[in-house]
């Protein structure tokens, strides 16, 4: 009932006269273009393999491969890691990753990627509801979507 009313309300914002349909159309039309460059830009990625630590973490890992949640949420860490700092999320996601992709690097590499984009996105909204304009929004969140500085947290696992 309530997916039913929210999306009559959804239809009739959409319908409503007073929605500026020329601006809705021109969000639209930037996020498709910010969402294909930022996925152009690191397309090259999917042919890329664990690299450095990636395997100790996402392959080798008892924990990770058993999905012990406890022990992850205490910090544990592989035995041959060298940085072993407290960080049971990333322990916990590596499990739930697992759990879903195995050792398919493809599905790692899609999901930093759809990541990457989300955080764009909302990138996009929250400087345009800032700035109020599209333009600075649609240039600052592609600066961000395809910035260098994001390379190895993408294209790593």
């Amino acid at each position: 009932m309530y997916n039913f009313i929210m999306f009559e309300s959804i239809k009739e914002y959409l319908l409503n006269d007073a929605v500026d349909h020329h601006a809705l159309h021109r969000t639209i039309f930037q996020l498709i273009i910010i969402s294909s460059l930022t996925i152009l830009v690191f397309l090259n990625i999917f042919q890329n393999s664990f690299v450095i630590d990636d395997s100790t973490i996402f392959t080798n890992w008892p924990d990770v491969k058993e999905m012990n949640i406890t022990k992850l949420l205490e910090g544990a860490y592989p035995s041959n890691f060298q940085g072993k700092v407290y960080r049971p999320i990333k322990g916990t996601i590596a499990a739930l990753d697992y759990r879903i992709w195995q050792a398919n690097t493809l599905g790692y590499h899609l999901q930093a990627i759809m990541l990457n984009l989300a955080i764009t996105i909302v990138i996009y909204f929250i400087i345009k509801k800032l700035t109020k304009r599209s333009s600075i929004a649609s240039i600052s969140s592609l600066l961000f979507g395809i910035h260098p500085i994001h390379t190895e947290t993408i294209t790593f696992m």
